[in-house]
């Protein structure tokens, strides 16, 4: 497994959830539609980042190879006591985290 690879699927979460935020608190106060109008583009954009959410959820499961609570417990376990660096353990132990999050 590639730190960076995961490194960038957080990044991009990150990312898109902050370029969002931004754009539509500058439209919120810059234009003059109403707040129906703003509320449904709101929520088309909640749409979109939990559609993005899940792409990138499914990537990393790709990656870490397990999506149940069950299966992560035991991947973790397993990626513990493998013989690997630890640096890389971590990386793999942070996903496992963030996908139990998940689910």
């Amino acid at each position: 497994m590639e730190e960076h690879t995961i490194r960038r699927l957080f990044e991009k979460v990150a990312d898109a959830s902050e370029s969002c935020a931004l754009h539509y608190e500058h439209q919120a106060e810059t234009d003059d539609r109403t707040e129906e109008d703003f509320e449904s583009e709101l929520n088309q954009a909640i749409d979109d980042g939990v559609e993005t959410i899940e792409r990138l959820r499914d990537a990393l499961v790709g990656l870490i190879g397990a999506s149940t609570k069950e299966e992560l417990d035991a991947m973790e376990l397993a990626l513990r006591s493998a013989t690997a660096p630890d640096s890389d353990k971590s990386v793999a132990i942070n996903a496992i985290d963030a996908l139990r999050l998940c689910t």
